[in-house]
């Protein structure tokens, strides 16, 4: 099961992955790619469903929306693997639901998930190549050692990130400026 969580905004590069799992599917052709999250916009969904037919895989799609918290987490813990493919975020909170969770993420190397994922997350060389999402999915999907040292790093960093060591750090920083 790939999971992508999230809107279909252009940022959110749906399409690119949509034809990576497209690629996927030929060696992996019992492939499940769960879509959680809302449209927002009619367009972006259209555009995500002309790339799903496009690619055929439209059967082997699930939509989920509306979902409350437990069951995220449970969405979370059936998932094999998240993938995050935007190329614009401010923060990127299903990837770290997801490292909280222990499943292996793909994600584009943008800012954000760098600075808090770092080496906890599998990136991807260019975001808006398929062959690489595909070839991202297949190295996660064949290689047991890989994903378990990303799950266990992942885990760790993702308990480093709460909001009582945000507020730690930030009177830290605000100790060091003499306010």
């Amino acid at each position: 099961v790939v999971l992508f969580v999230g809107s279909e905004q252009r940022r959110k590069n749906l399409g690119t992955l949509v034809a990576g799992l497209a690629k996927f599917r030929e060696k992996e052709p019992g492939l499940v790619f769960v879509k959680a999250g809302v449209a927002q916009s009619k367009s972006g969904h259209g555009r995500f469903q002309s790339a799903l037919k496009a690619d055929q895989l439209e059967e082997a799609t699930v939509f989920l929306d509306g979902l409350t918290d437990d069951q995220m987490v449970q969405l979370y813990q059936a998932a094999d693997v998240l993938a995050f493919p935007s190329v614009e975020e401010g923060w990127g909170v299903p990837v770290l639901e997801a490292m909280a969770s222990g499943i292996p993420v793909l994600s584009s190397q943008i800012g954000p998930i760098v600075e808090f994922a770092g080496d906890s997350v599998l990136y991807v060389d260019d975001p808006y190549s398929s062959r690489d999402w595909s070839s991202g999915l297949e190295r996660l999907a064949g290689d047991n050692s890989l994903r378990e040292r990303l799950r266990v790093i992942a885990r760790h960093r993702a308990q480093t990130l709460t909001w009582d060591r945000a507020r730690e750090l930030f009177a830290a920083n605000l100790n060091l400026v003499g306010a």
